[in-house]
């Protein structure tokens, strides 16, 4: 799921900014090679991987400070896991 936010040309610059940021984090690339990478702060890289460890494909959504995810942002979120196909391997 992530690889396809990252190459989005439909969604939006930041969705796929912030998938591609956790890719090159799961790949073993460090913070700084990260933010080198995608061409943004270590500030940045490390927000986005603080939000998607503490809250998974949840935390990548824009918001903010202070404000918490909707209950309909949470209910939508498991309506696409509920429906998208399961990988296997």
């Amino acid at each position: 799921m992530l690889e396809s936010r990252a190459r989005t040309r439909s969604g939006g610059v930041a969705e796929a900014m912030r998938s591609k940021i956790v890719l090159s984090l799961a790949a073993g690339h460090s913070q700084a090679q990260t933010s080198r990478t995608v061409g943004c702060s270590v500030n940045t890289v490390r927000l986005w991987k603080e939000r998607f460890v503490g809250e998974r494909l949840g935390g990548l959504y824009g918001r903010h400070r202070g404000r918490s995810r909707s209950k309909e942002s949470v209910r939508l979120e498991a309506k696409v896991l509920r429906l998208a196909p399961t990988q296997t391997g």
